[in-house]
């Protein structure tokens, strides 16, 4: 008798579970999105703040040109293709075409070069970029990385989500640190 008690109780579980489950499958376009996390935000500036608590929110709003899978895996995101140098010393990356900021600009090797920029100048981990020589912009959907010598990891560290490059439009550029305005290109924007 108990374990038919327990059978049903299971299953009942389950079913409830699956019922409730059943109203959330559709992705839903605009609306507002709430939620609650320990720790308070002091910034949303990513790109000099390592807290987990700038990061959760931090990401939704801002992109970077490359990110990491659901196996922590570099891949790209704001680029749609990236070529390394045989000699590993250059870099090119080419932009996802039709990608606009929260503010309606189109996004341009120039954003992310003036992110670059910034994060050269106030990134928390500003050191990912020691081993840089320089960056260009051949046209405004190629962005090109050029190394003072050939660094095995640094595509690791580009795609990291610790103190990432997140790209912002240009005009953001000389935002001072813990002062980045919040128009990205990801899922979210804040109101």
């Amino acid at each position: 008798m108990k374990r038919l008690g327990l059978t049903t109780c299971l299953v009942s579980l389950a079913m409830a579970g699956s019922l409730h489950a059943e109203r959330f499958t559709c992705p839903v376009r605009g609306g507002d999105i709430v939620f609650g996390q320990e720790a308070n935000v002091n910034s949303l500036d990513q790109m000099t703040s390592s807290t987990i608590s700038t990061r959760n929110i931090a990401m939704n709003i801002f992109e970077t040109l490359m990110t990491r899978d659901e196996n922590n895996n570099p891949i790209l995101e704001l680029a749609e293709s990236m070529n390394a140098a045989a000699d590993g010393k250059t870099y090119t990356f080419r932009l996802r075409s039709g990608v606009t900021f929260h503010n309606g600009k189109a996004l341009t090797s120039a954003d992310v070069a003036a992110s670059f920029n910034r994060y050269n100048r106030i990134g928390l981990q500003r050191s990912t970029l020691d081993n840089v020589a320089g960056w260009d912009t051949p046209d405004p959907m190629t962005f090109v990385i050029r190394m003072k010598r050939a660094q095995p990891t640094f595509i690791e560290a580009l795609s990291s989500f610790s103190v990432p490059i997140v790209i912002v439009p240009s005009e953001l550029e000389n935002d001072e640190r813990q002062q980045l305005r919040s128009i990205g290109t990801g899922p979210f924007r804040l109101l």
